[in-house]
């Protein structure tokens, strides 16, 4: 070591040549060490570029890096602690590419900032309906996770003042979900009369009584349907002394079909003097007119237990299974539906409509529920009442293991096995506790029709 040290001292030019060999060398080693970490920030930084050509390039780029280095991986996630959302949504889509984005780790502030910004910039102007639905997907996803932050706020913000009215409709959910009366206060006013409606129904449902007197100005007839049931629903859940006057009087006076179904499901959820009237105004207005009360009429009258609508009720249940009368289905099952909640003794009509109508077959699973709760139901003032034993014969019948599925033309297609009214039949024999007999092993053909 020591001639080599005199060496290098009376040889200058060859230990400044070996210096710059060393350093040239070292220099090399620390490049090959730093060229991952510039070639992320670059990369990085380029995310972050004005120019969309330049961020996608980036994001192409980096999403292949994220699959192969974790230490690309980690850089890119820490770098969407950044304040521009540029960056951050160029980041978060590298990641998507990668499928590194989505885990049960990711911080719930980057998800909802995400969808923040992506219901801000989803537009198309070739596809303007494709990217309204996007962002009504994503709306929901942003209703649905239950959370409240600054990014939740900033996207009901976007979303309030959509131009699409199905999304500012749908921003009522959100504002509901929030408590934000501001909003709904803006959108109870909008020019979209659905987006109107929407806004009314989710501050009832919500129970933003501060909102009342607004949605009280709503119930007019001129502000259509839509408005007016929703409004009228708010109020009943809302504040029901207050606003049953005034739709027990829109139920009398409205002639719109559609409407009139509405309030009177409504009237359901005021559930006093007025509404009870008022439905039994309606069941005996279509009797008048020679008819069967609606659907919705037969169903008011089972929820607030009118026994005054009780001949009504039997009347639907008898001429369906005598076919004297059309029927709507909805009738029927409405029917079938108030008879038991009023507890009506119809023995003697559902056995007979299980024996006639068989063919109705969804309809005859609330109709076998219920024949097996005639029969174990006293039937006072009935003549001819069939027997608990008929009920059970009839329902052991119609328990068939399988049944024929016929065409138009009657040619059979094919078997259905245990169809559901029968499936309803053995549980309505279980139910009572009745002897099964050999329901298990009989077939369509044994059925009585």
């Amino acid at each position: 070591m020591g001639a080599l040290g005199t060496y290098f001292r009376e040889h200058r030019w060859q230990r400044r040549t070996l210096t710059a060999l060393v350093a040239i060398l070292l220099g090399g080693l620390a490049a090959i060490a730093a060229r991952p970490h510039v070639q992320d920030y670059l990369l990085i930084r380029a995310l972050g570029s004005d120019s969309p050509s330049v961020r996608a390039s980036a994001a192409t780029r980096a999403a292949k890096l994220a699959k192969q280095s974790p230490r690309t991986l980690r850089r890119l996630n820490s770098a969407l602690d950044t304040e521009s959302d540029t960056k951050f949504a160029a980041i978060v889509n590298a990641l998507r590419r990668a499928g590194k984005f989505a885990s049960p780790q990711r911080d719930p502030l980057q998800i909802d900032r995400m969808r923040a910004i992506e219901i801000a910039t989803t537009r198309s102007q070739k596809l303007p309906e494709a990217a309204a639905s996007t962002r009504e997907i994503i709306l929901r996803e942003v209703i649905l996770c239950g959370r409240d932050n600054k990014y939740v706020r900033q996207a009901l913000g976007t979303a309030a003042s959509d131009e699409v009215p199905l999304i500012r409709g749908l921003s009522a959910a959100l504002a509901a979900r929030l408590g934000n009366d501001a909003t709904l206060q803006r959108l109870l006013g909008d020019e979209d009369a659905g987006v109107v409606a929407a806004a009314a129904l989710d501050a009832g449902l919500a129970g933003r009584k501060t909102l009342t007197g607004t949605i009280a100005k709503l119930l007019d007839a001129a502000n259509g349907i839509e408005v007016v049931s929703s409004a009228a629903l708010a109020g009943a859940i809302l504040e029901p002394p207050k606003f049953s006057a005034r739709i027990c009087d829109l139920l009398e006076k409205t002639d719109d079909k559609a409407l009139r179904d509405r309030l009177l499901h409504v009237m359901t959820l005021l559930n006093d003097e007025d509404a009870a009237a008022a439905v039994m105004k309606a069941v005996l207005s279509a009797c008048r007119a020679g008819g069967h009360p609606s659907a919705a009429a037969l169903l008011a009258a089972g929820k607030l237990r009118l026994k005054a609508a009780a001949p009504q009720v039997r009347a639907v249940l008898k001429d369906a299974a005598s076919k004297r009368t059309e029927l709507f289905k909805s009738q029927l099952l409405a029917a079938i539906d108030a008879a038991e909640r009023l507890k009506l003794p119809v023995r003697a009509e559902m056995l007979k409509l299980v024996r006639k109508c068989w063919h109705l077959q969804l309809t005859m699973m609330s109709a076998t529920r219920l024949l097996g709760r005639q029969a174990e139901l006293p039937q006072p003032g009935q003549s001819r009442v069939p027997s608990a034993e008929d009920c059970i014969a009839a329902l052991r019948q119609v328990a068939v293991f399988e049944t024929v599925v016929t065409a138009p033309g009657g040619e059979a297609e094919g078997l259905i096995r245990t169809p559901m009214p029968s499936a309803a039949a053995a549980v309505a024999l279980w139910l009572m506790e009745a002897d099964p007999d050999d329901i298990f092993v009989r077939t369509a053909s044994a059925v009585d029709t």
